[in-house]
């Protein structure tokens, strides 16, 4: 795997997952559906976060997460985040080859880590596609 691809999908794991969070918070306090919540979401989105929705699968995924908490969709995004930070920061320090293997290695795993635990909150499936998608690319065991 290519460490763009390690960079991608760690900020866009982060993205989905936090998109996630604002949409569960926002379907609970005003007591709306998920379809809902991401409407009203996307009155207030960035342009980053409506781009990111234009893709149907990020769609699907955020309406597959709303089973999981607002605070722990929110814990996994935290935890995305500084998946891809300590790999940044990992690559800048690298002086070898093998120094970037192993920054890639272990942001690889970080990623599986934070994708086992949502399939583990979210009644043993992941939610939706793109989610599926990272699964395999990681080869996430």
């Amino acid at each position: 795997m290519s460490p763009d691809l390690v960079m991608d999908g760690l900020r866009g794991l982060a993205a989905v997952l936090s998109i996630g969070s604002s949409v569960k918070n926002l379907s609970q306090k005003n007591q709306l559906q998920p379809a809902q919540a991401l409407e009203k979401f996307k009155e207030t989105a960035t342009p980053e976060q409506l781009k990111q929705l234009q893709d149907p699968q990020v769609v699907q995924s955020t309406i597959g997460m709303m089973v999981i908490t607002q605070r722990l969709l929110s814990q996994l995004a935290d935890e995305a985040d500084k998946c891809e930070r300590t790999y940044i920061e990992a690559r800048g320090r690298a002086k070898t080859d093998r120094a970037l293997d192993e920054a890639k290695e272990k942001a690889q795993k970080c990623m599986c880590r934070v994708l086992r635990d949502i399939r583990g909150h979210n009644n043993g499936n992941l939610p939706g596609q793109i989610f599926e998608d990272w699964w395999d690319a990681y080869q996430c065991p």
